[in-house]
């Protein structure tokens, strides 16, 4: 197993203390606000911000169970900005399944997996589609990695984007409105890489006549996915998330 060894989690010791003021928004089963996006009210977000400037998010069950923590910031590393994001994620009876640390800069990204904090999985990506990491498996095998594994993709982005770029076009409702912005889409990929079904999760927040085109588009497209595997590097069922943009020029 390889150790966490990299100074900038020294920043992270401390979580410090919070902030009184805490907003608690329903959720549906994306973790999307019940505003934005409609569905069944399944998980509470409990937001706050702490005095060390992190804000933190807590997503319970109805029954009151802790299963994530989220907290992110903007760091100073070696001189450069970076987003910084921590994920916890916790199982039915309480225990730490895993932590998820993300850093975002202008120039890069990094992706590490810990259990039991031992990093298990790492990438690092340049220009987004230049990635390489590794995987430990249970076994103690370690394979390499060319995307963040842990959630599903396209088999191409580049691929994807241009193709959207050709079919996608600007509803007149919507040009005449002035109305623009983004649509979130959900999309459950199966073990075999097989779309089952795509949902918007902003719903709520754009207008119906750019809905109506994602859903037109989405359903042409046939070039296919790369499935989530888990820490066992099994393909599973998960889903992705992408916005579609729509910007008046």
């Amino acid at each position: 197993m390889k150790k966490v060894i990299f100074k900038v989690l020294l920043l992270l010791v401390s979580i410090g203390s919070f902030a009184q003021e805490r907003i608690i928004t329903p959720l549906n089963d994306h973790y999307y606000p019940l505003s934005q996006g409609g569905g069944e009210h399944v998980f509470n977000r409990v937001e706050s911000k702490s005095s060390d400037g992190y804000m933190i998010y807590r997503i319970f069950t109805l029954d009151n169970i802790l299963i994530k923590v989220n907290r992110s910031s903007y760091l100073q590393v070696d001189g450069e900005l970076v987003h910084f994001e921590e994920e916890k994620s916790y199982n039915s009876s309480g225990a730490l399944n895993f932590v998820r640390l993300d850093f975002k800069s202008s120039k890069s990204t990094q992706v590490k997996i810990l259990v039991d904090e031992d990093v298990v999985s790492e990438i690092q990506c340049v220009n987004q589609n230049d990635c390489s990491g590794f995987l430990v498996l249970p076994d103690g095998e370690e394979l390499a990695i060319d995307r963040d594994i842990f959630k599903p993709s396209f088999t191409d982005a580049g691929v994807f984007d241009v193709w959207l770029s050709k079919v996608l076009t600007y509803p007149i409702v919507s040009r005449r409105l002035g109305v623009q912005g983004d649509v979130w889409v959900g999309a459950e990929i199966d073990e075999n890489g097989d779309l089952i079904q795509f949902k918007i999760m902003n719903k709520n927040e754009v207008h119906d006549s750019l809905i109506d085109e994602v859903n037109r588009v989405l359903r042409k497209y046939k070039d296919g996915f790369i499935p989530a595997k888990n820490l066992k590097g099994e393909a599973i069922q998960a889903w992705m998330y992408f916005p579609v943009k729509f910007r008046l020029g």
